[in-house]
């Protein structure tokens, strides 16, 4: 979280007024699912799912933007530990560490947790199904492929 917050201060990256095209897309797509229970025809429903959830709680489609940042700095964090967790299989605990760490160095990943957009939980379900092939399949299978 420090490495966001220095982001943060360092780029300004909360006087950002910049929304992706992409991001309006999203928006709607999460807005025609919890208000109109249709789908969108370039967006897929789980990220549909994952963004509009706080439309259940009254929020406006602006507000989609501002939880969206929240929501991605959640799936952030899960994906550093489900690295952790996975090469904690493979490694020592101190290189399993660094390893996931090193994570937080791609400033360019980092920097998609302020925008509404899908790499990041994309980026949490890869590491998830990876994590849990490595646990069902076992530490030889997942190594030999």
């Amino acid at each position: 979280m420090i490495s966001l917050l220095l982001l943060v201060v360092l780029l300004d990256i909360h006087q950002q007024t910049l929304i992706f095209p992409d991001a309006t897309n999203y928006n709607e797509s999460a807005t025609n699912l919890y208000w109109y229970v249709r789908g969108h025809c370039n967006r897929p429903l789980l990220m549909a799912t994952i963004y509009g959830f706080p439309l259940v709680f009254g929020a406006s489609e602006f507000d989609l933007y501002l939880t969206a940042q929240f929501i991605n700095g959640v799936f952030w964090l899960m994906t550093i530990l489900l690295m952790y967790e996975i090469f904690i299989q493979y490694v020592s605990t101190k290189v399993a560490f660094w390893l996931s760490i090193l994570f937080i160095c791609f400033f360019g990943i980092s920097l998609y947790n302020f925008h509404f957009l899908a790499e990041t939980p994309f980026l949490f379900f890869f590491w998830l199904l990876a994590f849990i092939f490595c646990k069902n399949t076992g530490r030889q299978k997942c190594l030999n492929g």
